[in-house]
């Protein structure tokens, strides 16, 4: 495609009011995102501390 032909190019958008449901839709799936993002972060320091809290209540060396 040439600059020309898209430039000529005619796009059609939804209304407003939809396409600020898509945004709020988008912006709840980032959300979710980021928390499972931040979850993922801590489970090793999780992981470790279970650990160490079974080694010390069955009195384990870990």
């Amino acid at each position: 495609m040439t600059f020309d032909s898209y430039y000529n190019l005619k796009i059609t958008l939804p209304e407003i009011k939809i396409q600020k449901k898509i945004a709020n839709i988008l912006q709840a799936i980032d959300n979710k995102i980021d928390l499972n993002n931040q979850i993922n972060d801590n489970l090793p320091v999780c992981l470790h501390f279970d650990y160490l809290s079974a080694a010390i209540f069955l009195d384990v060396n870990p």
